[in-house]
């Protein structure tokens, strides 16, 4: 109600039926019960509210109640769907509840796609729980580091957000729903096998990009110069941060929050509170103003169907597992790390399709070895992992990158030597910003195995253009003409500073 004090927020939810007990949900009427956003109690009878009957395609019924029908009231009301009935491929947003079961490793909600945002109102007298992937619900890494927090805002209470130091994740997205990750009566009450209520929005990962703008940038640090966050700027959300600096590359995403991982090692991952991703133009909160630094850039990713995904999951140390994610068709890259232990890239190809891997923190060829990636190629829903220490050992942490070719935007592919100069057709219009290769069939000597990169912002022209390498720390080296510009995609040169394109 607008017009007057002391009405709150009156919720109706199709599943709003208390208590939501086993056996017992479809006897009650939707319309029937009423919870209050502004408050903890449980709910009431729906009757003044809702006048017992469930709302249509067209409309919805109020009772005589002073919070949704007085006389003179003039009330605003806000309408949120449920798509469970269409495919999963076309859904956008699910109301639903889940039973608790008053342990840590809690209820598994499968919605069929990522949330981006949670509501959840547990059963009997609790506040409600907002969750969303801008503030970050990221995952535990087995209270190694403190990273594991998930954020909460209570929309009937006033208080700042929060998290809970003795429990500190209650909360993972996954890519086919969440997970309750606590045992406390607000998120998994189990007496009376309680329903928990929720609405989850989806991730925007149902169409794919148009413009490479719109999903890949690079920037460098202080060129903004104004000294304000985020350091990093793009024009996007952002995901994935490739941070390539002196000390060695690091890898941030989204999903795991301050903590990042060095992709020329083998360390488990360490922890930054200027890793923040609340910022819809950027990434990174640095206090004050960050001098340009030569070769310090940052690679900026946004997750979207059909170019880059990004999954975390926990190992089970079972051959064959599955991992959901979100692309839309089978990634022909994927980067894979431990997050909690000390064990190396492990790296798919669709060339490999399962059957041999390469590593990311090393220059050496492909490698055969059926524990990492099963003998199984990926799909456009799942990848599959051996039961290798590596990939999948028994409660452990991993986060997997995942790219993909999207016409006019990425590239993912191969190409043979022809020891002078050639171009690689990657179907652009205007060239590439950022190139990675990697030399795949050698037995290494020196750095000719190395993962070389290059970026538009530091050049990729017709010249000498500066390179770094992912696997090592080392700097940047700017005395070489590796690579050309392409409008297609770009040009390689055999020199031996890189040896990207020795004959055969």
């Amino acid at each position: 109600r607008t017009n007057a004090n002391g009405q709150g927020f009156m919720v109706f939810h199709k599943n709003c039926s208390y208590p939501l007990r086993t056996g017992y949900y479809n006897t009650y009427t939707a319309g029937q019960t009423a919870y209050s956003l502004s408050d903890t109690g449980a709910p009431n009878s729906g009757q003044p509210h809702w006048n017992n009957t469930a709302p249509t395609s067209t409309h919805f019924t109020v009772g005589t109640s002073a919070a949704t029908n007085q006389t003179g009231g003039t009330y605003v009301a806000y309408l949120f769907a449920d798509n469970s009935a269409e495919d999963a491929e076309d859904q956008m947003i699910k109301c639903g509840y889940y039973h608790g079961n008053a342990n840590a490793n809690g209820p598994i909600v499968n919605l069929g796609w990522e949330p981006q945002f949670l509501l959840i109102r547990p059963s009997s007298t609790n506040n409600w729980l907002i969750y969303d992937n801008m503030r970050g619900v990221p995952r535990s890494n087995s209270g190694i580091y403190n990273s594991g927090k998930s954020m909460e805002l209570w929309p009937n209470l006033s208080s700042a957000e929060d998290w809970d130091g003795n429990n500190p994740n209650k909360i993972d997205f996954t890519a086919t729903g969440f997970q309750i990750k606590s045992a406390s009566s607000t998120h998994n009450a189990a007496e009376d096998n309680k329903g928990h209520i929720f609405m989850a929005i989806r991730a925007p990962m149902m169409v794919e990009p148009t413009a490479a703008i719109d999903v890949f940038n690079i920037d460098t640090a202080g060129a903004n110069g104004d000294g304000e966050a985020p350091n990093y700027r793009s024009t996007f959300p952002v995901d994935f941060a490739l941070h390539v600096r002196s000390g060695g590359p690091q890898a941030y995403s989204r999903l795991t929050g301050p903590t990042f991982l060095y992709t020329d090692s083998t360390n488990d991952e360490g922890e930054t509170s200027q890793s923040t991703w609340d910022f819809m133009n950027g990434w990174y909160n640095q206090n004050s103003s960050q001098s340009t630094s030569t070769g310090q850039v940052v690679n900026m990713w946004k997750k979207a169907k059909g170019f880059f995904d990004v999954v975390a999951y926990t190992g089970n140390a079972t051959a064959g597992r599955t991992i959901a994610h979100s692309l839309g068709v089978a990634p022909e890259m994927i980067w894979v790390k431990k997050r909690n232990a000390a064990k190396g890239w492990q790296v798919y190809t669709a060339e490999g399709a399962g059957s041999s891997y390469l590593t990311l923190n090393e220059n050496y060829n492909y490698s055969t070895n059926n524990t990492r990636f099963n003998n199984t190629a990926a799909t456009s829903s799942v990848f599959t992992v051996g039961s290798g220490s590596a990939v999948n050992s028994s409660t452990h942490q991993f986060i997997a990158y995942l790219f993909a070719s999207l016409d006019g935007i990425s590239k993912v592919g191969t190409y043979t030597g022809n020891g002078s100069s050639q171009t690689i057709n990657c179907g652009f219009s205007a060239g590439a910003r950022f190139v990675l290769i990697k030399r795949a069939n050698l037995s290494v000597s020196g750095n000719e195995g190395d993962w070389f990169m290059w970026d538009s912002l530091n050049g990729i022209v017709a010249g000498n253009d500066p390179h770094l390498s992912i696997n090592t720390g080392t700097a940047q080296v700017a005395t070489d003409d590796s690579v050309d510009p392409a409008n297609s995609g770009f040009i390689v040169n055999q020199v031996s500073a890189t040896n990207i394109n020795v004959s055969s």
